[in-house]
């Protein structure tokens, strides 16, 4: 893990991480590179907290910047001879599956040049989840043991790798090399790695049963690498141009092929399915604020016909068609068993307020909800 500064997300990843190593079964060794922070006694506590987890740390001499960072840990890969290098951003927060659901990734497909995880904020490739929400470890291992679980497919093809969370084998490295360190303090750089690993028969893929909360600029933004209101950093992206010039045609042809879109809507309506049939579901019926619950929330305004509903759970949205006009028969239908509760907010009509108790049994139906409910 990269590490500039970060009194605010350091050691929440650093503690994420932790778990994720000790949850791994395959073997996880953890690192910190702290690229010479300059934050007067932050170094010292990042090497203090890095003790007490047991995670391996190291402090540059002077500061080197992302890509000859990067390097180090590079290096060491291959000098201890490692099947895999992971690549952590500081301002993440992994879930307790990295490990396995990286590693598997990449085991699953030929020609790995790099395996990227999924995140709220990974460029074009996000996943359109409620980033505060899953904004803490126990959330974001349940979303991502919940998209591992969901039957997508073990990758996916991606024009190039994001470096917030990349894995490279270690015969990757050794045929395409390090990073460029013409990329100075950063960005770009994994766009230009990708783009060799290409031309060696290499693929960048996607693991969609990995999801990690990205912060995202944590470090860079604060620390002036970015300008103000901008997401990356023009004479790197010249480099780019330069180098690759088809680059920006295919990268432009990804984005409307839609496979990243269909790949998305899949995942958000597999992982909302999923947790109603294995834990059941709330029906939230009227206009009134909608709710959180330790269960998926199923809202829709009208039965006549609804067709179909809204689901939020994990920090998802999904969209279900139902079979039947009747919501709460399609919604059985669908998944395989009733409503746990409805919840009917100010102002439901009478009639709606009828279905509801003729659905359910009488105290599983909670009245006039007016307040949000806040849980996992």
């Amino acid at each position: 893990m990269l590490v500039y500064n970060g009194e605010g997300f350091v050691e929440r990843a650093l503690r994420s991480l932790a778990v994720a190593r000790d949850a791994a079964t395959v073997e996880l060794d953890t690192l910190v590179l702290d690229d010479a922070s300059p934050a007067p006694g932050w170094s010292a506590r990042v090497a203090g907290t890095c003790a007490e987890l047991g995670i391996s740390y190291y402090r540059s001499p002077r500061n080197l910047g992302i890509p000859r960072n990067m390097n180090l840990a590079l290096l060491e890969g291959l000098a201890e001879r490692y099947d895999y290098v992971l690549l952590l951003n500081s301002d993440l927060v992994v879930p307790a599956n990295l490990g396995d659901g990286l590693v598997a990734a990449a085991r699953s497909a030929p020609q790995v040049g790099s395996v990227t995880a999924w995140s709220n904020n990974a460029s074009i490739f996000s996943l359109p989840v409620e980033a505060d929400f899953v904004a803490e470890q126990q959330r974001v291992s349940a979303l991502s043991a919940a998209l591992a679980g969901s039957g997508l497919p073990a990758t996916a093809p991606l024009p190039v790798a994001v470096g917030f969370c990349m894995l490279l084998p270690r015969e990757a490295i050794e045929m395409v090399g390090l990073f460029d360190p013409v990329f100075g303090r950063g960005y770009c750089e994994e766009i230009d790695w990708s783009l060799r690993s290409h031309q060696t028969g290499l693929r960048s893929l996607l693991a969609p049963g990995v999801f990690v909360h990205h912060l995202g600029s944590g470090s860079t933004r604060p620390e002036g690498l970015l300008p103000p209101g901008g997401a990356t950093v023009d004479r790197h992206e010249a480099i780019i141009d330069e180098r690759y010039p088809t680059y920006r045609s295919e990268l432009q042809a990804f984005s409307d092929s839609g496979a990243i879109a269909t790949l998305c809507e899949r995942a958000t309506t597999a992982v909302a399915l999923g947790g109603m049939r294995e834990r059941g579901y709330v029906v939230v019926l009227g206009d009134g604020p909608p709710g959180r619950t330790d269960l998926p929330v199923v809202r829709c305004s009208s039965t006549r016909p609804p067709r179909t509903a809204e689901v939020r759970w994990l920090g998802l949205g999904a969209t279900i068609t139902l079979s039947t006009d009747d919501l709460f028969e399609g919604l059985a239908g669908l998944v395989g068993r009733p409503a746990t509760a409805v919840h009917l907010t100010t102002g439901v009509p009478a009639d709606l307020r009828r279905i509801a108790h003729a659905s359910v049994a009488a105290e599983q139906v909670c009245e006039d909800v007016s307040y949000p409910i806040r849980a996992l």
